[in-house]
Order: C-alpha cells, then structure tokens, then sequence
C-alpha cells in the first residue's frame, strides 16, 4: 500500500505443508501463525492426513519460537468458527510465546461437570464418533 512504509518481511518458514510467519496484531512478542498451504476452513473441515502432515510440524516451529524469544512455556491455539473468534476463514494455529508479566491472558472461568449431563453428552459423542 502506497504511503505506509517498506513491507515487513515476516515470513519465518516454509515448506511444501505449511507457512509460517509473524502475526501483523500480535498478542504477544514472537506472535507466530501456522497455516497449511491447502485451503481448509476449519480443523473439522480437514483431512485427518492433511491435519496431521501441519501438527508435525508444530513442535519443531514452537522450540524454534521459544529459543528465539526466551520464553519458557507458548499457547498453540486453533481458533475453529466464528463462535469461537475465528476471523479468518483459513485454519491457522497461533503459536504463542508466554513469560511471566506478559499481561496477556485468557479467561478460564470454569463450570462443574454435572454427573447426569456428562453421561448424557458423552454418550452423544460416543454415538456420534460411531457413525462418522
């Protein structure tokens, strides 16, 4: 875009699966996205091979990340539908680098497990994991 600066090169891995680079609106410092090449939506939309061929490559990208910014603990983190703040309809898992003081967070407001609810959805996964 004219009039905004040079273009910042944030690209830090490619290969034949993946990209990986530098979020534009990091979260934290060392922000790192990691999305296929192919064109999938979600990870409910992608194929178990393809889904496996991007996660192996993850730890490799998160030890990398981490030696590279000195922080000792990251977040990956898919974001699957609107619900669930996916803004971009590529699935992408952000990578996170955390160290004490970063004043980010995520709320973790925790419900109770109900014994007669959890019997009743599990058996709803359960039947579901069978059909598919």
């Amino acid at each position: 875009r004219p009039g905004v600066g040079p273009p910042i090169h944030a690209g830090v891995y490619e290969d034949d699966v993946v990209l990986a680079f530098l979020d534009i609106g990091p979260l934290v410092e060392g922000h790192l996205l990691v999305i296929p090449k192919r064109h999938y939506a979600t990870v409910m939309e992608t194929p178990d091979a393809a889904l496996g061929a991007v996660a192996e490559r993850l730890p490799r990208l998160a030890r990398a990340l981490l030696a590279a910014t000195s922080a000792k603990a990251c977040h990956v983190l898919a974001n699957n539908g609107e619900e669930a703040q996916q803004s971009i309809r590529h699935l992408h898992y952000h990578l996170l680098p955390r160290r004490h003081g970063d004043h980010f967070a995520i709320p973790w407001n925790t419900g109770k497990l109900e014994p007669a609810g959890a019997a009743k959805l599990a058996a709803g996964i359960r039947k579901n994991l069978a059909s598919q």
